[in-house]
């Protein structure tokens, strides 16, 4: 199995249990939270269990369709990763946007 897999498969994982961080920190700092009390997220649920988990998948399918397994779970997880760093990149965005109106008033 080609070594971008594996890679391409916990790097999408990992930006997608970052994810939910954004939205809490944008909810935070709309509130006016202090930095020492906002609200924090885990990645712990999701990683690296899933990741090992789809990467087992992948040879699964490969051992009876070869190169379907690969082909199939690295283009699955490019898209996850490239919809998980739009979304990152929007909600710091967001969130710098905030920060700034909030210090100019």
């Amino acid at each position: 199995m080609n070594i971008l897999l594996p890679i391409t498969i916990f790097t999408a994982w990992l930006a997608f249990t970052i994810l939910p961080a954004g939205p809490k920190a944008i909810e935070d700092a709309k509130l006016g939270v202090p930095d020492d009390q906002c609200q924090g997220t885990s990645i712990m649920p999701l990683f690296p269990f899933l990741p090992m988990l789809m990467w087992g998948v992948a040879w699964l399918i490969n051992r009876r369709f070869s190169p379907w397994g690969t082909w199939g779970m690295l283009w699955l997880h490019v898209a996850i990763l490239v919809l998980s760093l739009i979304f990152i990149v929007r909600d710091a965005i967001r969130l710098k946007s905030i920060k700034e109106g909030q210090q100019n008033q």
